[in-house]
C-alpha cells in the first residue's frame, strides 16, 4: 500500500523547510544534513538522480556571477544547470566539513 501526503506542499518562496514535509520520514539519523541536501538539490535544480549522485565538489562553479553545476547527463552529454547561490554555498560547506575538499573556492566558468 502506498501512503500519499495530503498536506499542502509549499514552494521555497513560502518556506524553505516546508518542502521537506512529504519526506520527513526519510530524513533523520546521522546523515540528516546529507539527506536534506540531496532532496534540496533534486528539488531546486531538477537534476536526475544519477546526475545528482555523481556530483563532486569540482563540478560547481560560477558563470556570469551565478552558481552553476556542470553535470554529465544522458548519453554522456555535459550540461550546466543553474543553482541557487545559497545551495551552492551549502554544498561546498558540507564538502569542507566532511573533509572532501580543502578549501571552499569555486572555479569561474567562461
Amino acid at each position: 500500500m502506498i501512503a500519499y501526503y495530503r498536506g499542502e506542499i509549499k514552494t521555497p518562496a513560502k518556506s524553505g523547510r516546508a518542502i521537506f514535509a512529504p519526506f520527513a520520514c526519510l530524513i533523520g539519523g546521522r546523515h540528516k544534513v546529507r539527506d536534506e541536501l540531496l532532496i534540496l538539490l533534486l528539488y531546486q535544480t531538477g537534476l536526475r538522480i544519477s546526475e545528482t549522485l555523481s556530483l563532486t565538489p569540482g563540478m560547481t562553479g560560477t558563470q556570469d556571477g551565478k552558481a552553476v553545476l556542470c553535470v554529465v547527463g544522458k548519453g554522456r552529454k555535459p550540461r550546466m544547470v543553474a543553482c541557487q547561490d545559497s545551495l551552492a554555498h551549502r554544498l561546498k560547506s558540507f564538502a569542507y566539513d566532511c573533509g572532501i575538499i580543502e578549501n571552499s573556492s569555486s572555479k569561474n566558468i567562461s
